[in-house]
């Protein structure tokens, strides 16, 4: 069901014309209607937006301008040319940035990393980049989700297979990571993971940020604007979510205050960015950037990595070979950051406490990405592999093959040497996030006018818009059979990951200084839960479950991924 309601119709209808608009020129373009430009092209085809897209970029070389209505300043130039992204996102990096458009779409993200510019996303992403990289913090991602597995989803999956129930994969996918994400930020899991799947205020204030976010790059700026004004629509329900995330977050914050009067042991990013570390020049920061850490990088961890395991055993499902190749790579191998680092921080570093709204924001924003990525592609993944049996069955086949012999029909889980050792599995993941990008979209704005590599000249007035979506689908790069899914395309005759394939197109993550900083905790995330699922487990989708995707700003499943799940060993 699409998010939007009568109230968001009827207003967007004021700024829409009622003709057919999905009838284009013999060009290939939309049609600029008068007064109102191409934006009923959007308007009309909403739901399916990434597609309307995809067919628009490859019928006009990757490049198109976006002429929005008259009087809204919402033109865009829509690119999936690679040398462009290339230009704006790594080689003239800093004539780019987010921009203050960006910033009021995503408010909810407060002024942390994700909004920041120039030398506070500098000062940021140092921040970010000091606890991703810490010792403690991989080894505490490691413990965390192995804890997740074995505390978690084992115990659900075992219960829902003894009693042949129905289980949603994505939705345990995302209370995985929300759990997890939320536990490295803020040292305290939530506990959404239980066999009951009691609801989550925290998890629906995440939907309907990431919903109400994608309705604004979309809808020309004065209308939701009004609607947020009003209190009506699917604005007033972006402010109750965002009440209900900012109440979560100083709940977090003030028991992380108490643990460290009380002299708690622990590593999480909460507590890092409110006591700082100033041997490196880190200061304790306020509480809205607390709120945005705590909200945003459990929200990015939770949804990412559940969504793209979801579609990655739906593919499996239909791919049972590569499903085997997994198991037989895995058989073969065989013979934390969280919240309180960034409230105390690490003195002999150099990172300073941060204050309250600092604080908010790490909460806020870490979380959140942690959730909706990661959570998507898990979801999407196991989705390809319901449609490609072969696929599953070589993953299989690879995970048995770095198992010992006498473990070939045990319950397994593995550890990240193990997994460093499973190439397809990896592939399938990277095949997974080219069709299916958790997050489809990416914007920037040219501080200083430019041309582009494609010819086309920008200016600050212009919002660029990348659509990863399209990017992953277009045949002028991935050959006649971009539609299809086949891990083998990102594999060497060698038998390795071919990278530069990876860092050229590949843009899930993104490319260039921002690069997503747990990109690496991702991958190891998702192939962790993946393997022992794949391994331990027969998945299979529902008959008559219908797949689509959410019109959300995390390309998440609409309806969930109903399985029934059967364990493979005793």
């Amino acid at each position: 069901m699409a998010p939007f309601g009568y109230t968001e119709i009827i207003l967007s209808i004021i700024f829409l014309s009622f003709l057919y608009s999905f009838l284009t020129t013999k060009r290939g373009q939309p049609i600029n209607w008068p007064l109102v430009g191409m934006t009923p092209t959007i308007s009309l085809n909403f739901r399916h937006i990434h597609e309307v897209l995809t067919e628009i970029l490859e019928r006009n070389g990757g490049t198109i301008f976006f002429k929005g209505a008259w009087f809204t300043n919402s033109d865009k130039l829509f690119t999936t040319h690679v040398e462009n992204i290339h230009h704006i996102l790594t080689k003239n990096f800093s004539n780019y940035e987010k921009g203050e458009e960006a910033k009021e779409i995503f408010d909810v993200h407060g002024d942390l990393l994700f909004n920041a510019d120039h030398e506070k996303w500098k000062r940021d992403r140092k921040m970010i980049q000091a606890f991703f990289n810490d010792r403690r913090c991989i080894q505490a991602t490691m413990k965390l989700v192995r804890d997740s597995l074995e505390k978690g989803v084992i115990p659900v999956l075992n219960h829902v297979s003894e009693h042949g129930h129905v289980v949603d994969l994505q939705d345990l996918f995302i209370r995985v990571m929300l759990d997890s994400t939320c536990t490295v930020i803020t040292g305290y899991n939530p506990g959404s993971l239980q066999i009951s799947f009691p609801e989550m205020p925290m998890a629906t204030a995440m939907d309907v940020t990431n919903d109400t976010v994608l309705y604004r790059h979309f809808v020309p700026a004065i209308v939701w604007k009004l609607q947020r004004w009003l209190g009506v629509g699917i604005e007033k329900k972006m402010s109750q979510a965002k009440q209900t995330l900012d109440d979560i977050a100083r709940k977090y914050i003030k028991m992380k205050g108490e643990d460290i009067q009380n002299n708690v042991e622990g590593f999480d990013a909460l507590k890092f960015y409110m006591t700082g570390d100033e041997a490196q020049g880190y200061k304790p920061q306020p509480y809205n950037v607390l709120r945005d850490v705590v909200v945003v990088l459990t929200t990015a961890g939770r949804d990412t990595t559940g969504a793209c395991l979801s579609w990655l055993f739906w593919l499996l499902s239909k791919h049972p070979s590569v499903e085997s190749k997994i198991r037989e790579e895995l058989k073969a191998i065989l013979p934390m950051m969280n919240m309180k680092f960034y409230m105390t921080g690490d003195e002999a570093q150099g990172y300073k406490p941060q204050p309250y709204n600092v604080l908010r924001d790490v909460v806020v924003v870490l979380t959140t990405a942690g959730r909706d990525t990661t959570g998507a592609c898990l979801s999407w993944l196991f989705w390809l592999l319901s449609k490609h049996p072969s696929v599953e069955s070589k993953i299989r086949e690879e995970l048995k093959a770095i198992l010992p012999m006498d473990e070939h029909e045990k319950f397994r889980l593995f550890n990240a040497e193990e997994l460093n050792k499973l190439p397809y599995l990896h592939a399938a993941f990277c095949e997974t996030l080219r069709l299916y990008p958790p997050a489809p979209y990416q914007q920037r704005v040219a501080v200083h006018p430019d041309i582009l590599p494609s010819g086309h000249r920008v200016n600050n007035k212009i919002k660029i818009v990348f659509s990863w979506y399209a990017l992953g689908r277009l045949k002028s790069i991935w050959g006649n059979d971009c539609l299809e899914f086949k891990p083998e395309r990102w594999i060497s005759l060698r038998g390795e990951i071919i990278h530069d394939l990876s860092k050229k197109y590949l843009m899930a993550f993104s490319t260039g200084p921002r690069v997503c900083p747990g990109k690496n905790d991702s991958f190891i995330t998702m192939k962790t839960v993946a393997a022992a699922v794949i391994h331990n487990y027969n998945v299979k989708i529902v008959k008559g479950h219908v797949i689509n995707y959410a019109t959300s700003i995390a390309l998440r499943m609409d309806h969930g991924l109903k399985v029934n799940v059967t364990r493979r060993w005793n």
